[in-house]
């Protein structure tokens, strides 16, 4: 091939190799670290996300910034007892189907049996999980947490997910989100995390960092639980000495004026 037709292609091969410039934004996100904020009377959010209620679902938030368009972080409740038929109704609710469940973890032991009882949820069930799925505008990545209520009135189950493109997924930290918000656990460190390392976990040990998180929680509650039950019967042992003892005013020999 003669050398100025081989010159003039190159720039022809350099344009065709090279990525479209809409395939490099979509996957140009800003940074945004998960960080929870308490609210008073209200469920704890995120950093950059706001309110964005529905009748299904009014504890649902949404990322601020549009580059993160389809993520969204939601509670369901009132779903099927079963966990596949109660996730399937669950992601229904937000256009999302084809649930395939790539991860789970189930907490079992003397802790979530207790927890179980101080919570009124006999026989309660709790999962962690992490799923692929079909949104609306594509496949996106699932993480989550599932309440089984087995033996209400109404049995019934509830799922608290963060649903997002897998490229969003991974972008925003992954399992981190939904662990931030509902358990208020922030980054050490924010400025120097790597949110991608994160957001790309391999599923089983991602939902397994969810479960740890679940656990820790649920102890905490027993512990903060049985804290204020030693309070309460202290401060009853006080008052009832206190009954026993006879006033007697300022004619009280330990009286000093």
């Amino acid at each position: 091939m003669p050398k100025l037709i081989r010159y003039a292609l190159l720039p022809l091969l350099i344009a065709a190799c090279a990525p479209e410039a809409g395939s490099v934004e979509a996957h140009d996100f800003p940074r945004l670290v998960p960080e929870p904020v308490q609210r008073d009377g209200q469920p704890t959010t995120l950093v950059g996300w706001h309110d964005a209620s529905t009748p299904y679902s009014q504890n649902r938030i949404l990322p601020d910034d549009p580059s993160f368009a389809g993520a969204v972080m939601l509670t369901v409740g009132d779903v099927a007892v079963d966990f596949d038929r109660g996730l399937v109704e669950a992601l229904a609710h937000e256009g999302v189907s084809e649930p395939t469940v790539v991860a789970r973890r189930d907490l079992t032991g003397t802790i979530p049996e207790t927890f179980s009882t101080a919570i009124d949820n006999p026989r309660g069930r709790y999962s962690t999980f992490v799923a692929d799925a079909v949104g609306p505008d594509g496949p996106v990545r699932i993480a989550g947490l599932w309440l089984q209520s087995p033996v209400d009135d109404e049995p019934g189950s509830t799922f608290e997910m963060f649903i997002a493109p897998r490229d969003t997924f991974e972008a925003m930290g992954g399992w981190f989100v939904p662990t931030a918000r509902y358990f208020d656990i922030s980054f050490v460190d924010p400025a120097e995390v790597d949110l991608t390392r994160h957001g790309t976990l391999p599923p089983e040990e991602a939902a397994q960092k969810i479960a740890e998180h679940f656990g820790e929680l649920m102890s905490f509650i027993l512990q903060s639980q049985a804290l204020m039950s030693a309070m309460t019967q202290q401060t009853l042992s006080i008052q009832q000495g206190l009954d026993q003892v006879e006033p007697r005013g300022l004619q009280d020999p330990m009286y000093k004026p």
